[in-house]
């Protein structure tokens, strides 16, 4: 708007002028000069390219900007002679001279480049031969290898995404071996790709493959296939741990990460990567800020890792962190139970500690739970205790 304000008063006074002066000065009332410009590589307009026109059978300078359609129009003397000079950010300066403005409009095709804004000598010096400068010529050639790299990764990138999104549409009707068929192919060796174009791919495509994978594992281990179970989730953790090398900013990939971590220890003692699943289900309860219980049953699933690893003392260390925030939890008193329960020791003493610890968590847990679906399981865990060791339980303090 402020361009067309800006011709229009020019124009203006270029007639107020007229009226004043007679015909003569008529005679030298201004002419638009327009053009276009576009991008080499797409033929998309370019909106704000620096349009410089410069009269040179007289010293005079005007200057404009493309709009959004890449087109400008200013005002010159129609007897003048000019150089047109286009320049604009990532792109390569392009040139016209000896315009006479005639009505028809100039045309600019900008390859990428360095996005320097020459002057009028730089063109002069252009066409008398002088080339540009040894460190312009290096800028140029830089910048055309990094356009190429770009429009050679966004290529990569759009084929990934067609499969990404074909991925995504299974798992949302539950086509899970398509989703992980098409999920998989979409993040496959990205290990160390550049995160500016395959950040978010990697990231999300991972995370939503992990979850995939989970599920399937899932059913499989129900129906006793345990082995393709177990290649399911070593498959999950592996694209999760590709997602989080790009983003850990998602509270979903931590929690993810952590179960699929949390099933292969349970049921499959693969507890080498036991820290590493506790402290996902740390990071997403310490990202967790709206929901208190939320926030508590993460950390109760790292102390299940720690425990199903036979980590017993950091499991019950976490497990009683969440009872001094939330005294009613029943997972805490039941893991305290289970860990305690399941942990051998050397000494008998120390045993006896652990099943004593035991039997006083699982009672409370009964107490607090008493139509929980693990009842008649931890009421046979006491009466094992009483009966074998003569261990009952004790009020906790």
């Amino acid at each position: 708007m402020r361009l067309r304000t800006r011709n229009l008063a020019l124009a203006l006074g270029a007639l107020a002028i007229a009226f004043l002066a007679g015909p003569s000065a008529r005679a030298q009332a201004p002419v638009p000069l327009t053009g276009t410009v576009v991008k080499a590589t797409t033929n998309e307009p370019v909106e704000g390219a620096a349009v410089d026109i410069y009269r040179t059978d007289v010293k005079a300078k005007y200057s404009t900007k493309t709009d959004k359609k890449g087109t400008f129009t200013y005002p010159v003397p129609q007897q003048g002679t000019f150089v047109v000079i286009v320049s604009g950010p990532g792109l390569a300066p392009q040139y016209q001279p000896n315009i006479h403005p005639t009505g028809a409009g100039l045309s600019f095709t900008m390859p990428a480049g360095t996005g320097i804004h020459p002057t009028l000598e730089d063109v002069e010096k252009a066409l008398k031969g002088g080339g540009e400068s040894d460190a312009d010529a290096e800028a140029r050639r830089k910048a055309e290898e990094e356009h190429n790299k770009a429009l050679e990764e966004k290529a990569k990138f759009d084929a990934r995404k067609v499969r990404f999104d074909a991925g995504i549409a299974a798992m949302q009707s539950k086509d899970y071996n398509t989703a992980i068929t098409e999920l998989t192919a979409a993040i496959d060796g990205l290990e160390g790709a550049d995160p500016q174009f395959f950040g978010e791919l990697a990231s999300v495509g991972g995370t939503n493959l992990a979850e995939t994978q989970y599920r399937v594992a899932v059913d499989l281990y129900n129906n006793k296939q345990k082995d393709e179970a177990k290649q399911h989730l070593q498959a999950g953790a592996k694209a999760i741990k590709l997602a989080l090398s790009f983003s850990q900013t998602n509270q979903s990939s931590y929690a993810i990460q952590g179960k699929v971590l949390l099933l292969l220890i349970d049921r499959f003692q693969d507890v080498d990567d036991a820290e590493t699943g506790a402290a996902a289900f740390l990071k997403a309860a310490e990202m967790e800020t709206a929901d208190p219980k939320k926030k508590t049953g993460y950390i109760v699933q790292a102390g299940d890792v720690y425990r199903a690893a036979y980590m017993t003392d950091k499991a019950i260390d976490l497990y009683k962190q969440v009872l001094a925030s939330d005294p009613g939890n029943t997972g805490a008193y039941y893991g305290i139970g289970l860990a305690a329960m399941g942990t051998p020791a050397d000494d008998p003493a120390k045993q006896k500690e652990y099943w004593q610890t035991a039997a006083d968590y699982l009672k409370a847990f009964l107490d607090k739970a008493p139509s929980d679906p693990r009842v008649p399981e931890v009421k046979a865990t006491l009466d094992t205790l009483a009966k074998d060791y003569k261990i009952k339980p004790r009020p906790l303090k």
